[in-house]
């Protein structure tokens, strides 16, 4: 994977997942917050009650809204909308909870619109910011994916040419790999990258950790090779995606939709 600066976000994803769930906490209660300040009301123990309810509603919700999963190679627009989401789930919740437990008359209810209204955006900023920051260091060759493509194929030279006009997603291509024989390769450009070996040679160099992502462009009818291949790779850390025709013209709807096949 080239220097050691490359991916080095990787080795602590959980560490990450669980910052950004504790960040999305701190936001939410600071969103009620600001709340209070605007509307001159001293925080109190039930302000500290309900940031703690619509916090671990939100993470219930966040969850079944996959807001919490990779979003590399997506546009912003695919990460906030489920933040919008999630959260205007989270609010008839709340409310439902309020005036069930008939506490409800105990909060301005300004303070509450306007906590309603600042918590998406808070949460909207900060992975914007997260994003900008990512952007600069990527370009700078930090926090890379290395990406195989298993068949020299038109989809994989389709894909080749998506991954390399989404320079912000920090992927990095380090060929192609097939089992054919040369003369019946199909040509691809050599800007796209080449064919550095065959199916074997790919999940040596999984096995050995230099490979990140291995998208699958061999043609569906292929069922059973992709199907063994998936198996070889599933004691490897690369993430594997089959790529079909149908994916292959949008990156972020691939990496949405394809899904993970590691461990299959």
């Amino acid at each position: 994977m080239g220097n050691g600066k490359s991916g080095f976000v990787r080795p602590h994803q959980a560490q990450v997942a669980l910052l950004q769930r504790a960040l999305d906490c701190v936001l939410i209660a600071a969103a009620l917050m600001m709340a209070c300040v605007l509307c001159s009301d001293a925080w109190s123990a039930r302000h500290s009650l309900a940031t703690a309810v619509a916090t671990i509603v939100f993470y219930f919700v966040a969850d079944a809204w996959k807001v919490y999963r990779p979003w590399r190679a997506t546009p912003l627009r695919s990460e906030i909308k489920p933040v919008w989401g999630a959260w205007a789930v989270v609010v008839p919740i709340l409310l439902f909870i309020g005036f069930a437990t008939k506490v409800s008359a105990d909060y301005s209810r300004l303070e509450i619109t306007m906590w309603f209204a600042a918590t998406p955006m808070l949460l909207s900023i900060w992975r914007v910011c997260v994003r900008q920051v990512l952007r600069a260091l990527r370009r700078r060759g930090w926090n890379t994916r290395s990406v195989a493509i298993v068949g020299a194929t038109p989809i994989g030279a389709t894909l080749a040419r998506r991954i390399m006009a989404s320079a912000e997603s920090g992927m990095l291509i380090k060929g192609y790999y097939d089992d054919r024989c040369p003369e019946r390769l199909d040509e691809m450009p050599s800007v796209l990258g080449e064919v550095n070996g065959d199916i074997d040679e790919l999940v040596e160099f999984a096995r050995t950790g230099r490979v990140d992502i291995v998208y699958i462009t061999l043609p569906l009818r292929a069922e059973a090779r992709i199907n063994n291949l998936v198996r070889r790779l599933a004691d490897t850390t690369a993430s594997v995606y089959v790529v079909a025709d149908s994916f292959v013209f949008d990156l972020a709807h691939l990496a949405f939709a394809s899904g993970s096949l590691r461990g299959l």
